[in-house]
């Protein structure tokens, strides 16, 4: 082999040495972060006290309290806070600012946990460090939170408990502290008990068309397979193919025990002819009614630009016995090929069976950006014994220099939070819709909403846009390249100007900023050397030449 070959295979060789693979991995790290002897389970996420950080809402005490755990960056871990307790089972929990003033409120739904029993809507007020004064509502079932009528206030939908045949909406009334009943005015997608999708279209406020009238039936949605579908699963709304338009996935059951289990709305996923045998776990089955488990979370865990799944299954061991074990198993989104059955415009979901296989009796798993660091891990909550859960906290250590675009719309009522901040962040708002535009290396623009995958292009566009009050201008606005590994909080103040939207940029360095810095070091060092080499070696040739110089015979000194 020539000495030129041997210093490229050496090359190549250390440069092989240096690669990692980029497919993502998952650390229990519950211990570091704090939360590893917490007996409760998640109820959800929000920023609570506005130092930009997400806590944790955790009901423990048997289903009777809420813990608020906050985030200490300095320290990275969980801290317990606030407590609120209940005489009922907490059945959810919604955070969000429901009056207004900037900071954090918390909805808490309480009852018997007996189906079909009705139940009690809390709103406590928040100030930042602690949940005080409720107002209390009475509700058939637990409610949705939804701004109804587009003034930037979280409402309430839901059935009174004196008429089950009509839906209401509770709408906020903002610093008052009260909600006041209506009937439903808005766009809506709602399962019935028939087991098909209902689409509503409002035909009163400034949304749509003002036709006069109440809320009209567009459109029955029969259910997308030919056979009986007994179960339905909850509805998840998702860019799952990237092309820039909404998808509805719905996970159906054809038999009573799921072992017919499907993923619609074009089928993407089916249990039959996996080597690992899985199934979705019907209502029937679950040994609580809290969680629900035919429910399809949605993320971008391994930041390809593409929404993956997150979902509790119950699965079995190739070549093993009928015996089923409940795990959270991620559903990773990749391109189709000939080993695919089930396509929908040209992806699919790959199920990864052996990620979080070792944490069994799951019962609850969410995507999670632990460390704020914009790649998204798992929470994950498991039972070991009735009214006994435990948090696992999965860390996400992708190796991947892929790009990502985090977004946060906080809420546009207000430029300052209730104890006087310039900035409400503790508050996001509900409900706003955000696009992204960029464009890839093929030369397509995908709309994506966490992974921009691995082209360190600028962001072309963001799009954020608010809902419409009656007789109120488009709300909506668009900045113009934004660089990507970057936070954008959007601050929509006041909401009917658009053009004076505040946007904060928040960037975070990029792993090539340290490898372009260990190259160029590397390359300096690497010059300093032959300097330092030809400074020696120009040394050696003057040294030569003053010795042969004073051997030399000089006639002129005869």
């Amino acid at each position: 082999m020539k000495e030129n070959e041997m210093q490229i295979s050496l090359f190549v060789a250390f440069l092989l040495s240096l690669w990692r693979p980029v497919s993502p991995s998952f650390n229990d790290v519950s211990v570091q972060v704090g939360i590893s002897r917490v007996n409760g389970y998640l109820a959800a996420l929000g920023d609570f006290n506005g130092d930009k950080n997400t806590d944790l809402f955790i009901v423990t005490n048997g289903g009777k309290s809420l813990e608020i755990f906050f985030w200490h960056a300095s320290d990275q871990q969980f801290k317990e806070g606030s407590v609120t307790t209940s005489d009922q089972l907490i059945l959810n929990v919604s955070p969000t600012d429901f009056d207004g003033d900037g900071c954090l409120d918390v909805l808490m739904v309480t009852g018997s946990g007996i189906p079909g029993s009705s139940v009690k809507a809390y709103v406590y007020w928040g100030n930042m460090k602690s949940l005080g004064e409720h107002i209390s509502l009475s509700m058939r079932d637990q409610p949705l939170v939804m701004d109804a009528n587009g003034d930037l206030l979280p409402d309430l939908f839901g059935q009174s408990p004196e008429n089950s045949s009509l839906r209401y909406y509770w709408i906020s009334k903002g610093s008052n502290r009260s909600f006041v009943e209506v009937k439903i005015s808005d766009d809506l997608y709602v399962t019935n008990d028939q087991n098909k999708g209902e689409i509503w279209i409002n035909k009163v406020s400034g949304v749509l068309e003002s036709q006069g009238g109440d809320l009209t039936e567009e459109k029955t949605i029969p259910p997308p397979t030919s056979k009986v579908t007994d179960i339905f699963g909850q509805s998840t709304f998702a860019d799952i193919d990237g092309d820039g338009a909404l998808d509805l996935l719905l996970p159906v059951c054809t038999t009573d025990d799921c072992t017919e289990s499907f993923l619609y709305w074009k089928k993407v996923l089916s249990n039959k002819g996996h080597q690992v045998a899985w199934k979705f776990i019907a209502p029937t089955h679950q040994t609580s009614s809290i969680f629900p488990l035919m429910t399809v979370r949605t993320g971008d865990f391994n930041m390809d630009g593409f929404y993956d799944g997150l979902v509790v299954l119950n699965i079995t061991a190739p070549g093993g016995n009928q015996h089923y074990k409940q795990v959270a198993v991620p559903l990773e989104n990749v391109p189709c090929s000939e080993e695919h059955d089930n396509c929908y415009n040209g992806r699919t979901f790959s199920v990864q069976w052996n990620v979080l296989s070792s944490l069994d009796n799951a019962v609850l798993a969410t995507f999670f950006d632990l460390y704020e660091n914009g790649i998204i891990g798992f929470l994950v909550v498991t039972e070991s014994s009735p009214a006994d859960y435990h948090i696992h906290a999965m860390h996400n250590t992708l190796y991947t220099d892929a790009c990502f675009l985090k977004v946060v719309v906080l809420g546009g009522r207000t430029l300052t939070s209730c104890n006087g901040h310039d900035l409400p962040y503790g508050v996001n708002q509900v409900g706003p819709f955000i696009k992204f535009t960029t464009t890839s290396t093929n030369g397509k623009c995908p709309y994506t909403v966490f992974g921009l995958g691995q082209t360190p292009n600028f962001v072309d566009e963001l799009s954020v846009g608010l809902q419409r009050s009656q007789g109120s201008p488009e709300r909506k606005h668009t900045w113009q390249s934004i660089i990507p590994n970057s936070q954008m909080i959007i601050i929509p103040y006041p909401p009917d100007d658009p053009s004076s939207w505040t946007a904060k940029l928040l960037v975070t360095p990029s792993k090539l900023v340290l490898f372009t810095g260990v190259g160029l070091l590397g390359v300096c060092c690497f010059i300093l050397l032959i300097i330092l080499v030809l400074y020696l070696k120009e040394k050696r040739e003057d040294k030569r030449e003053k010795r042969q110089d004073a051997h030399k015979f000089h006639f002129d000194a005869m």
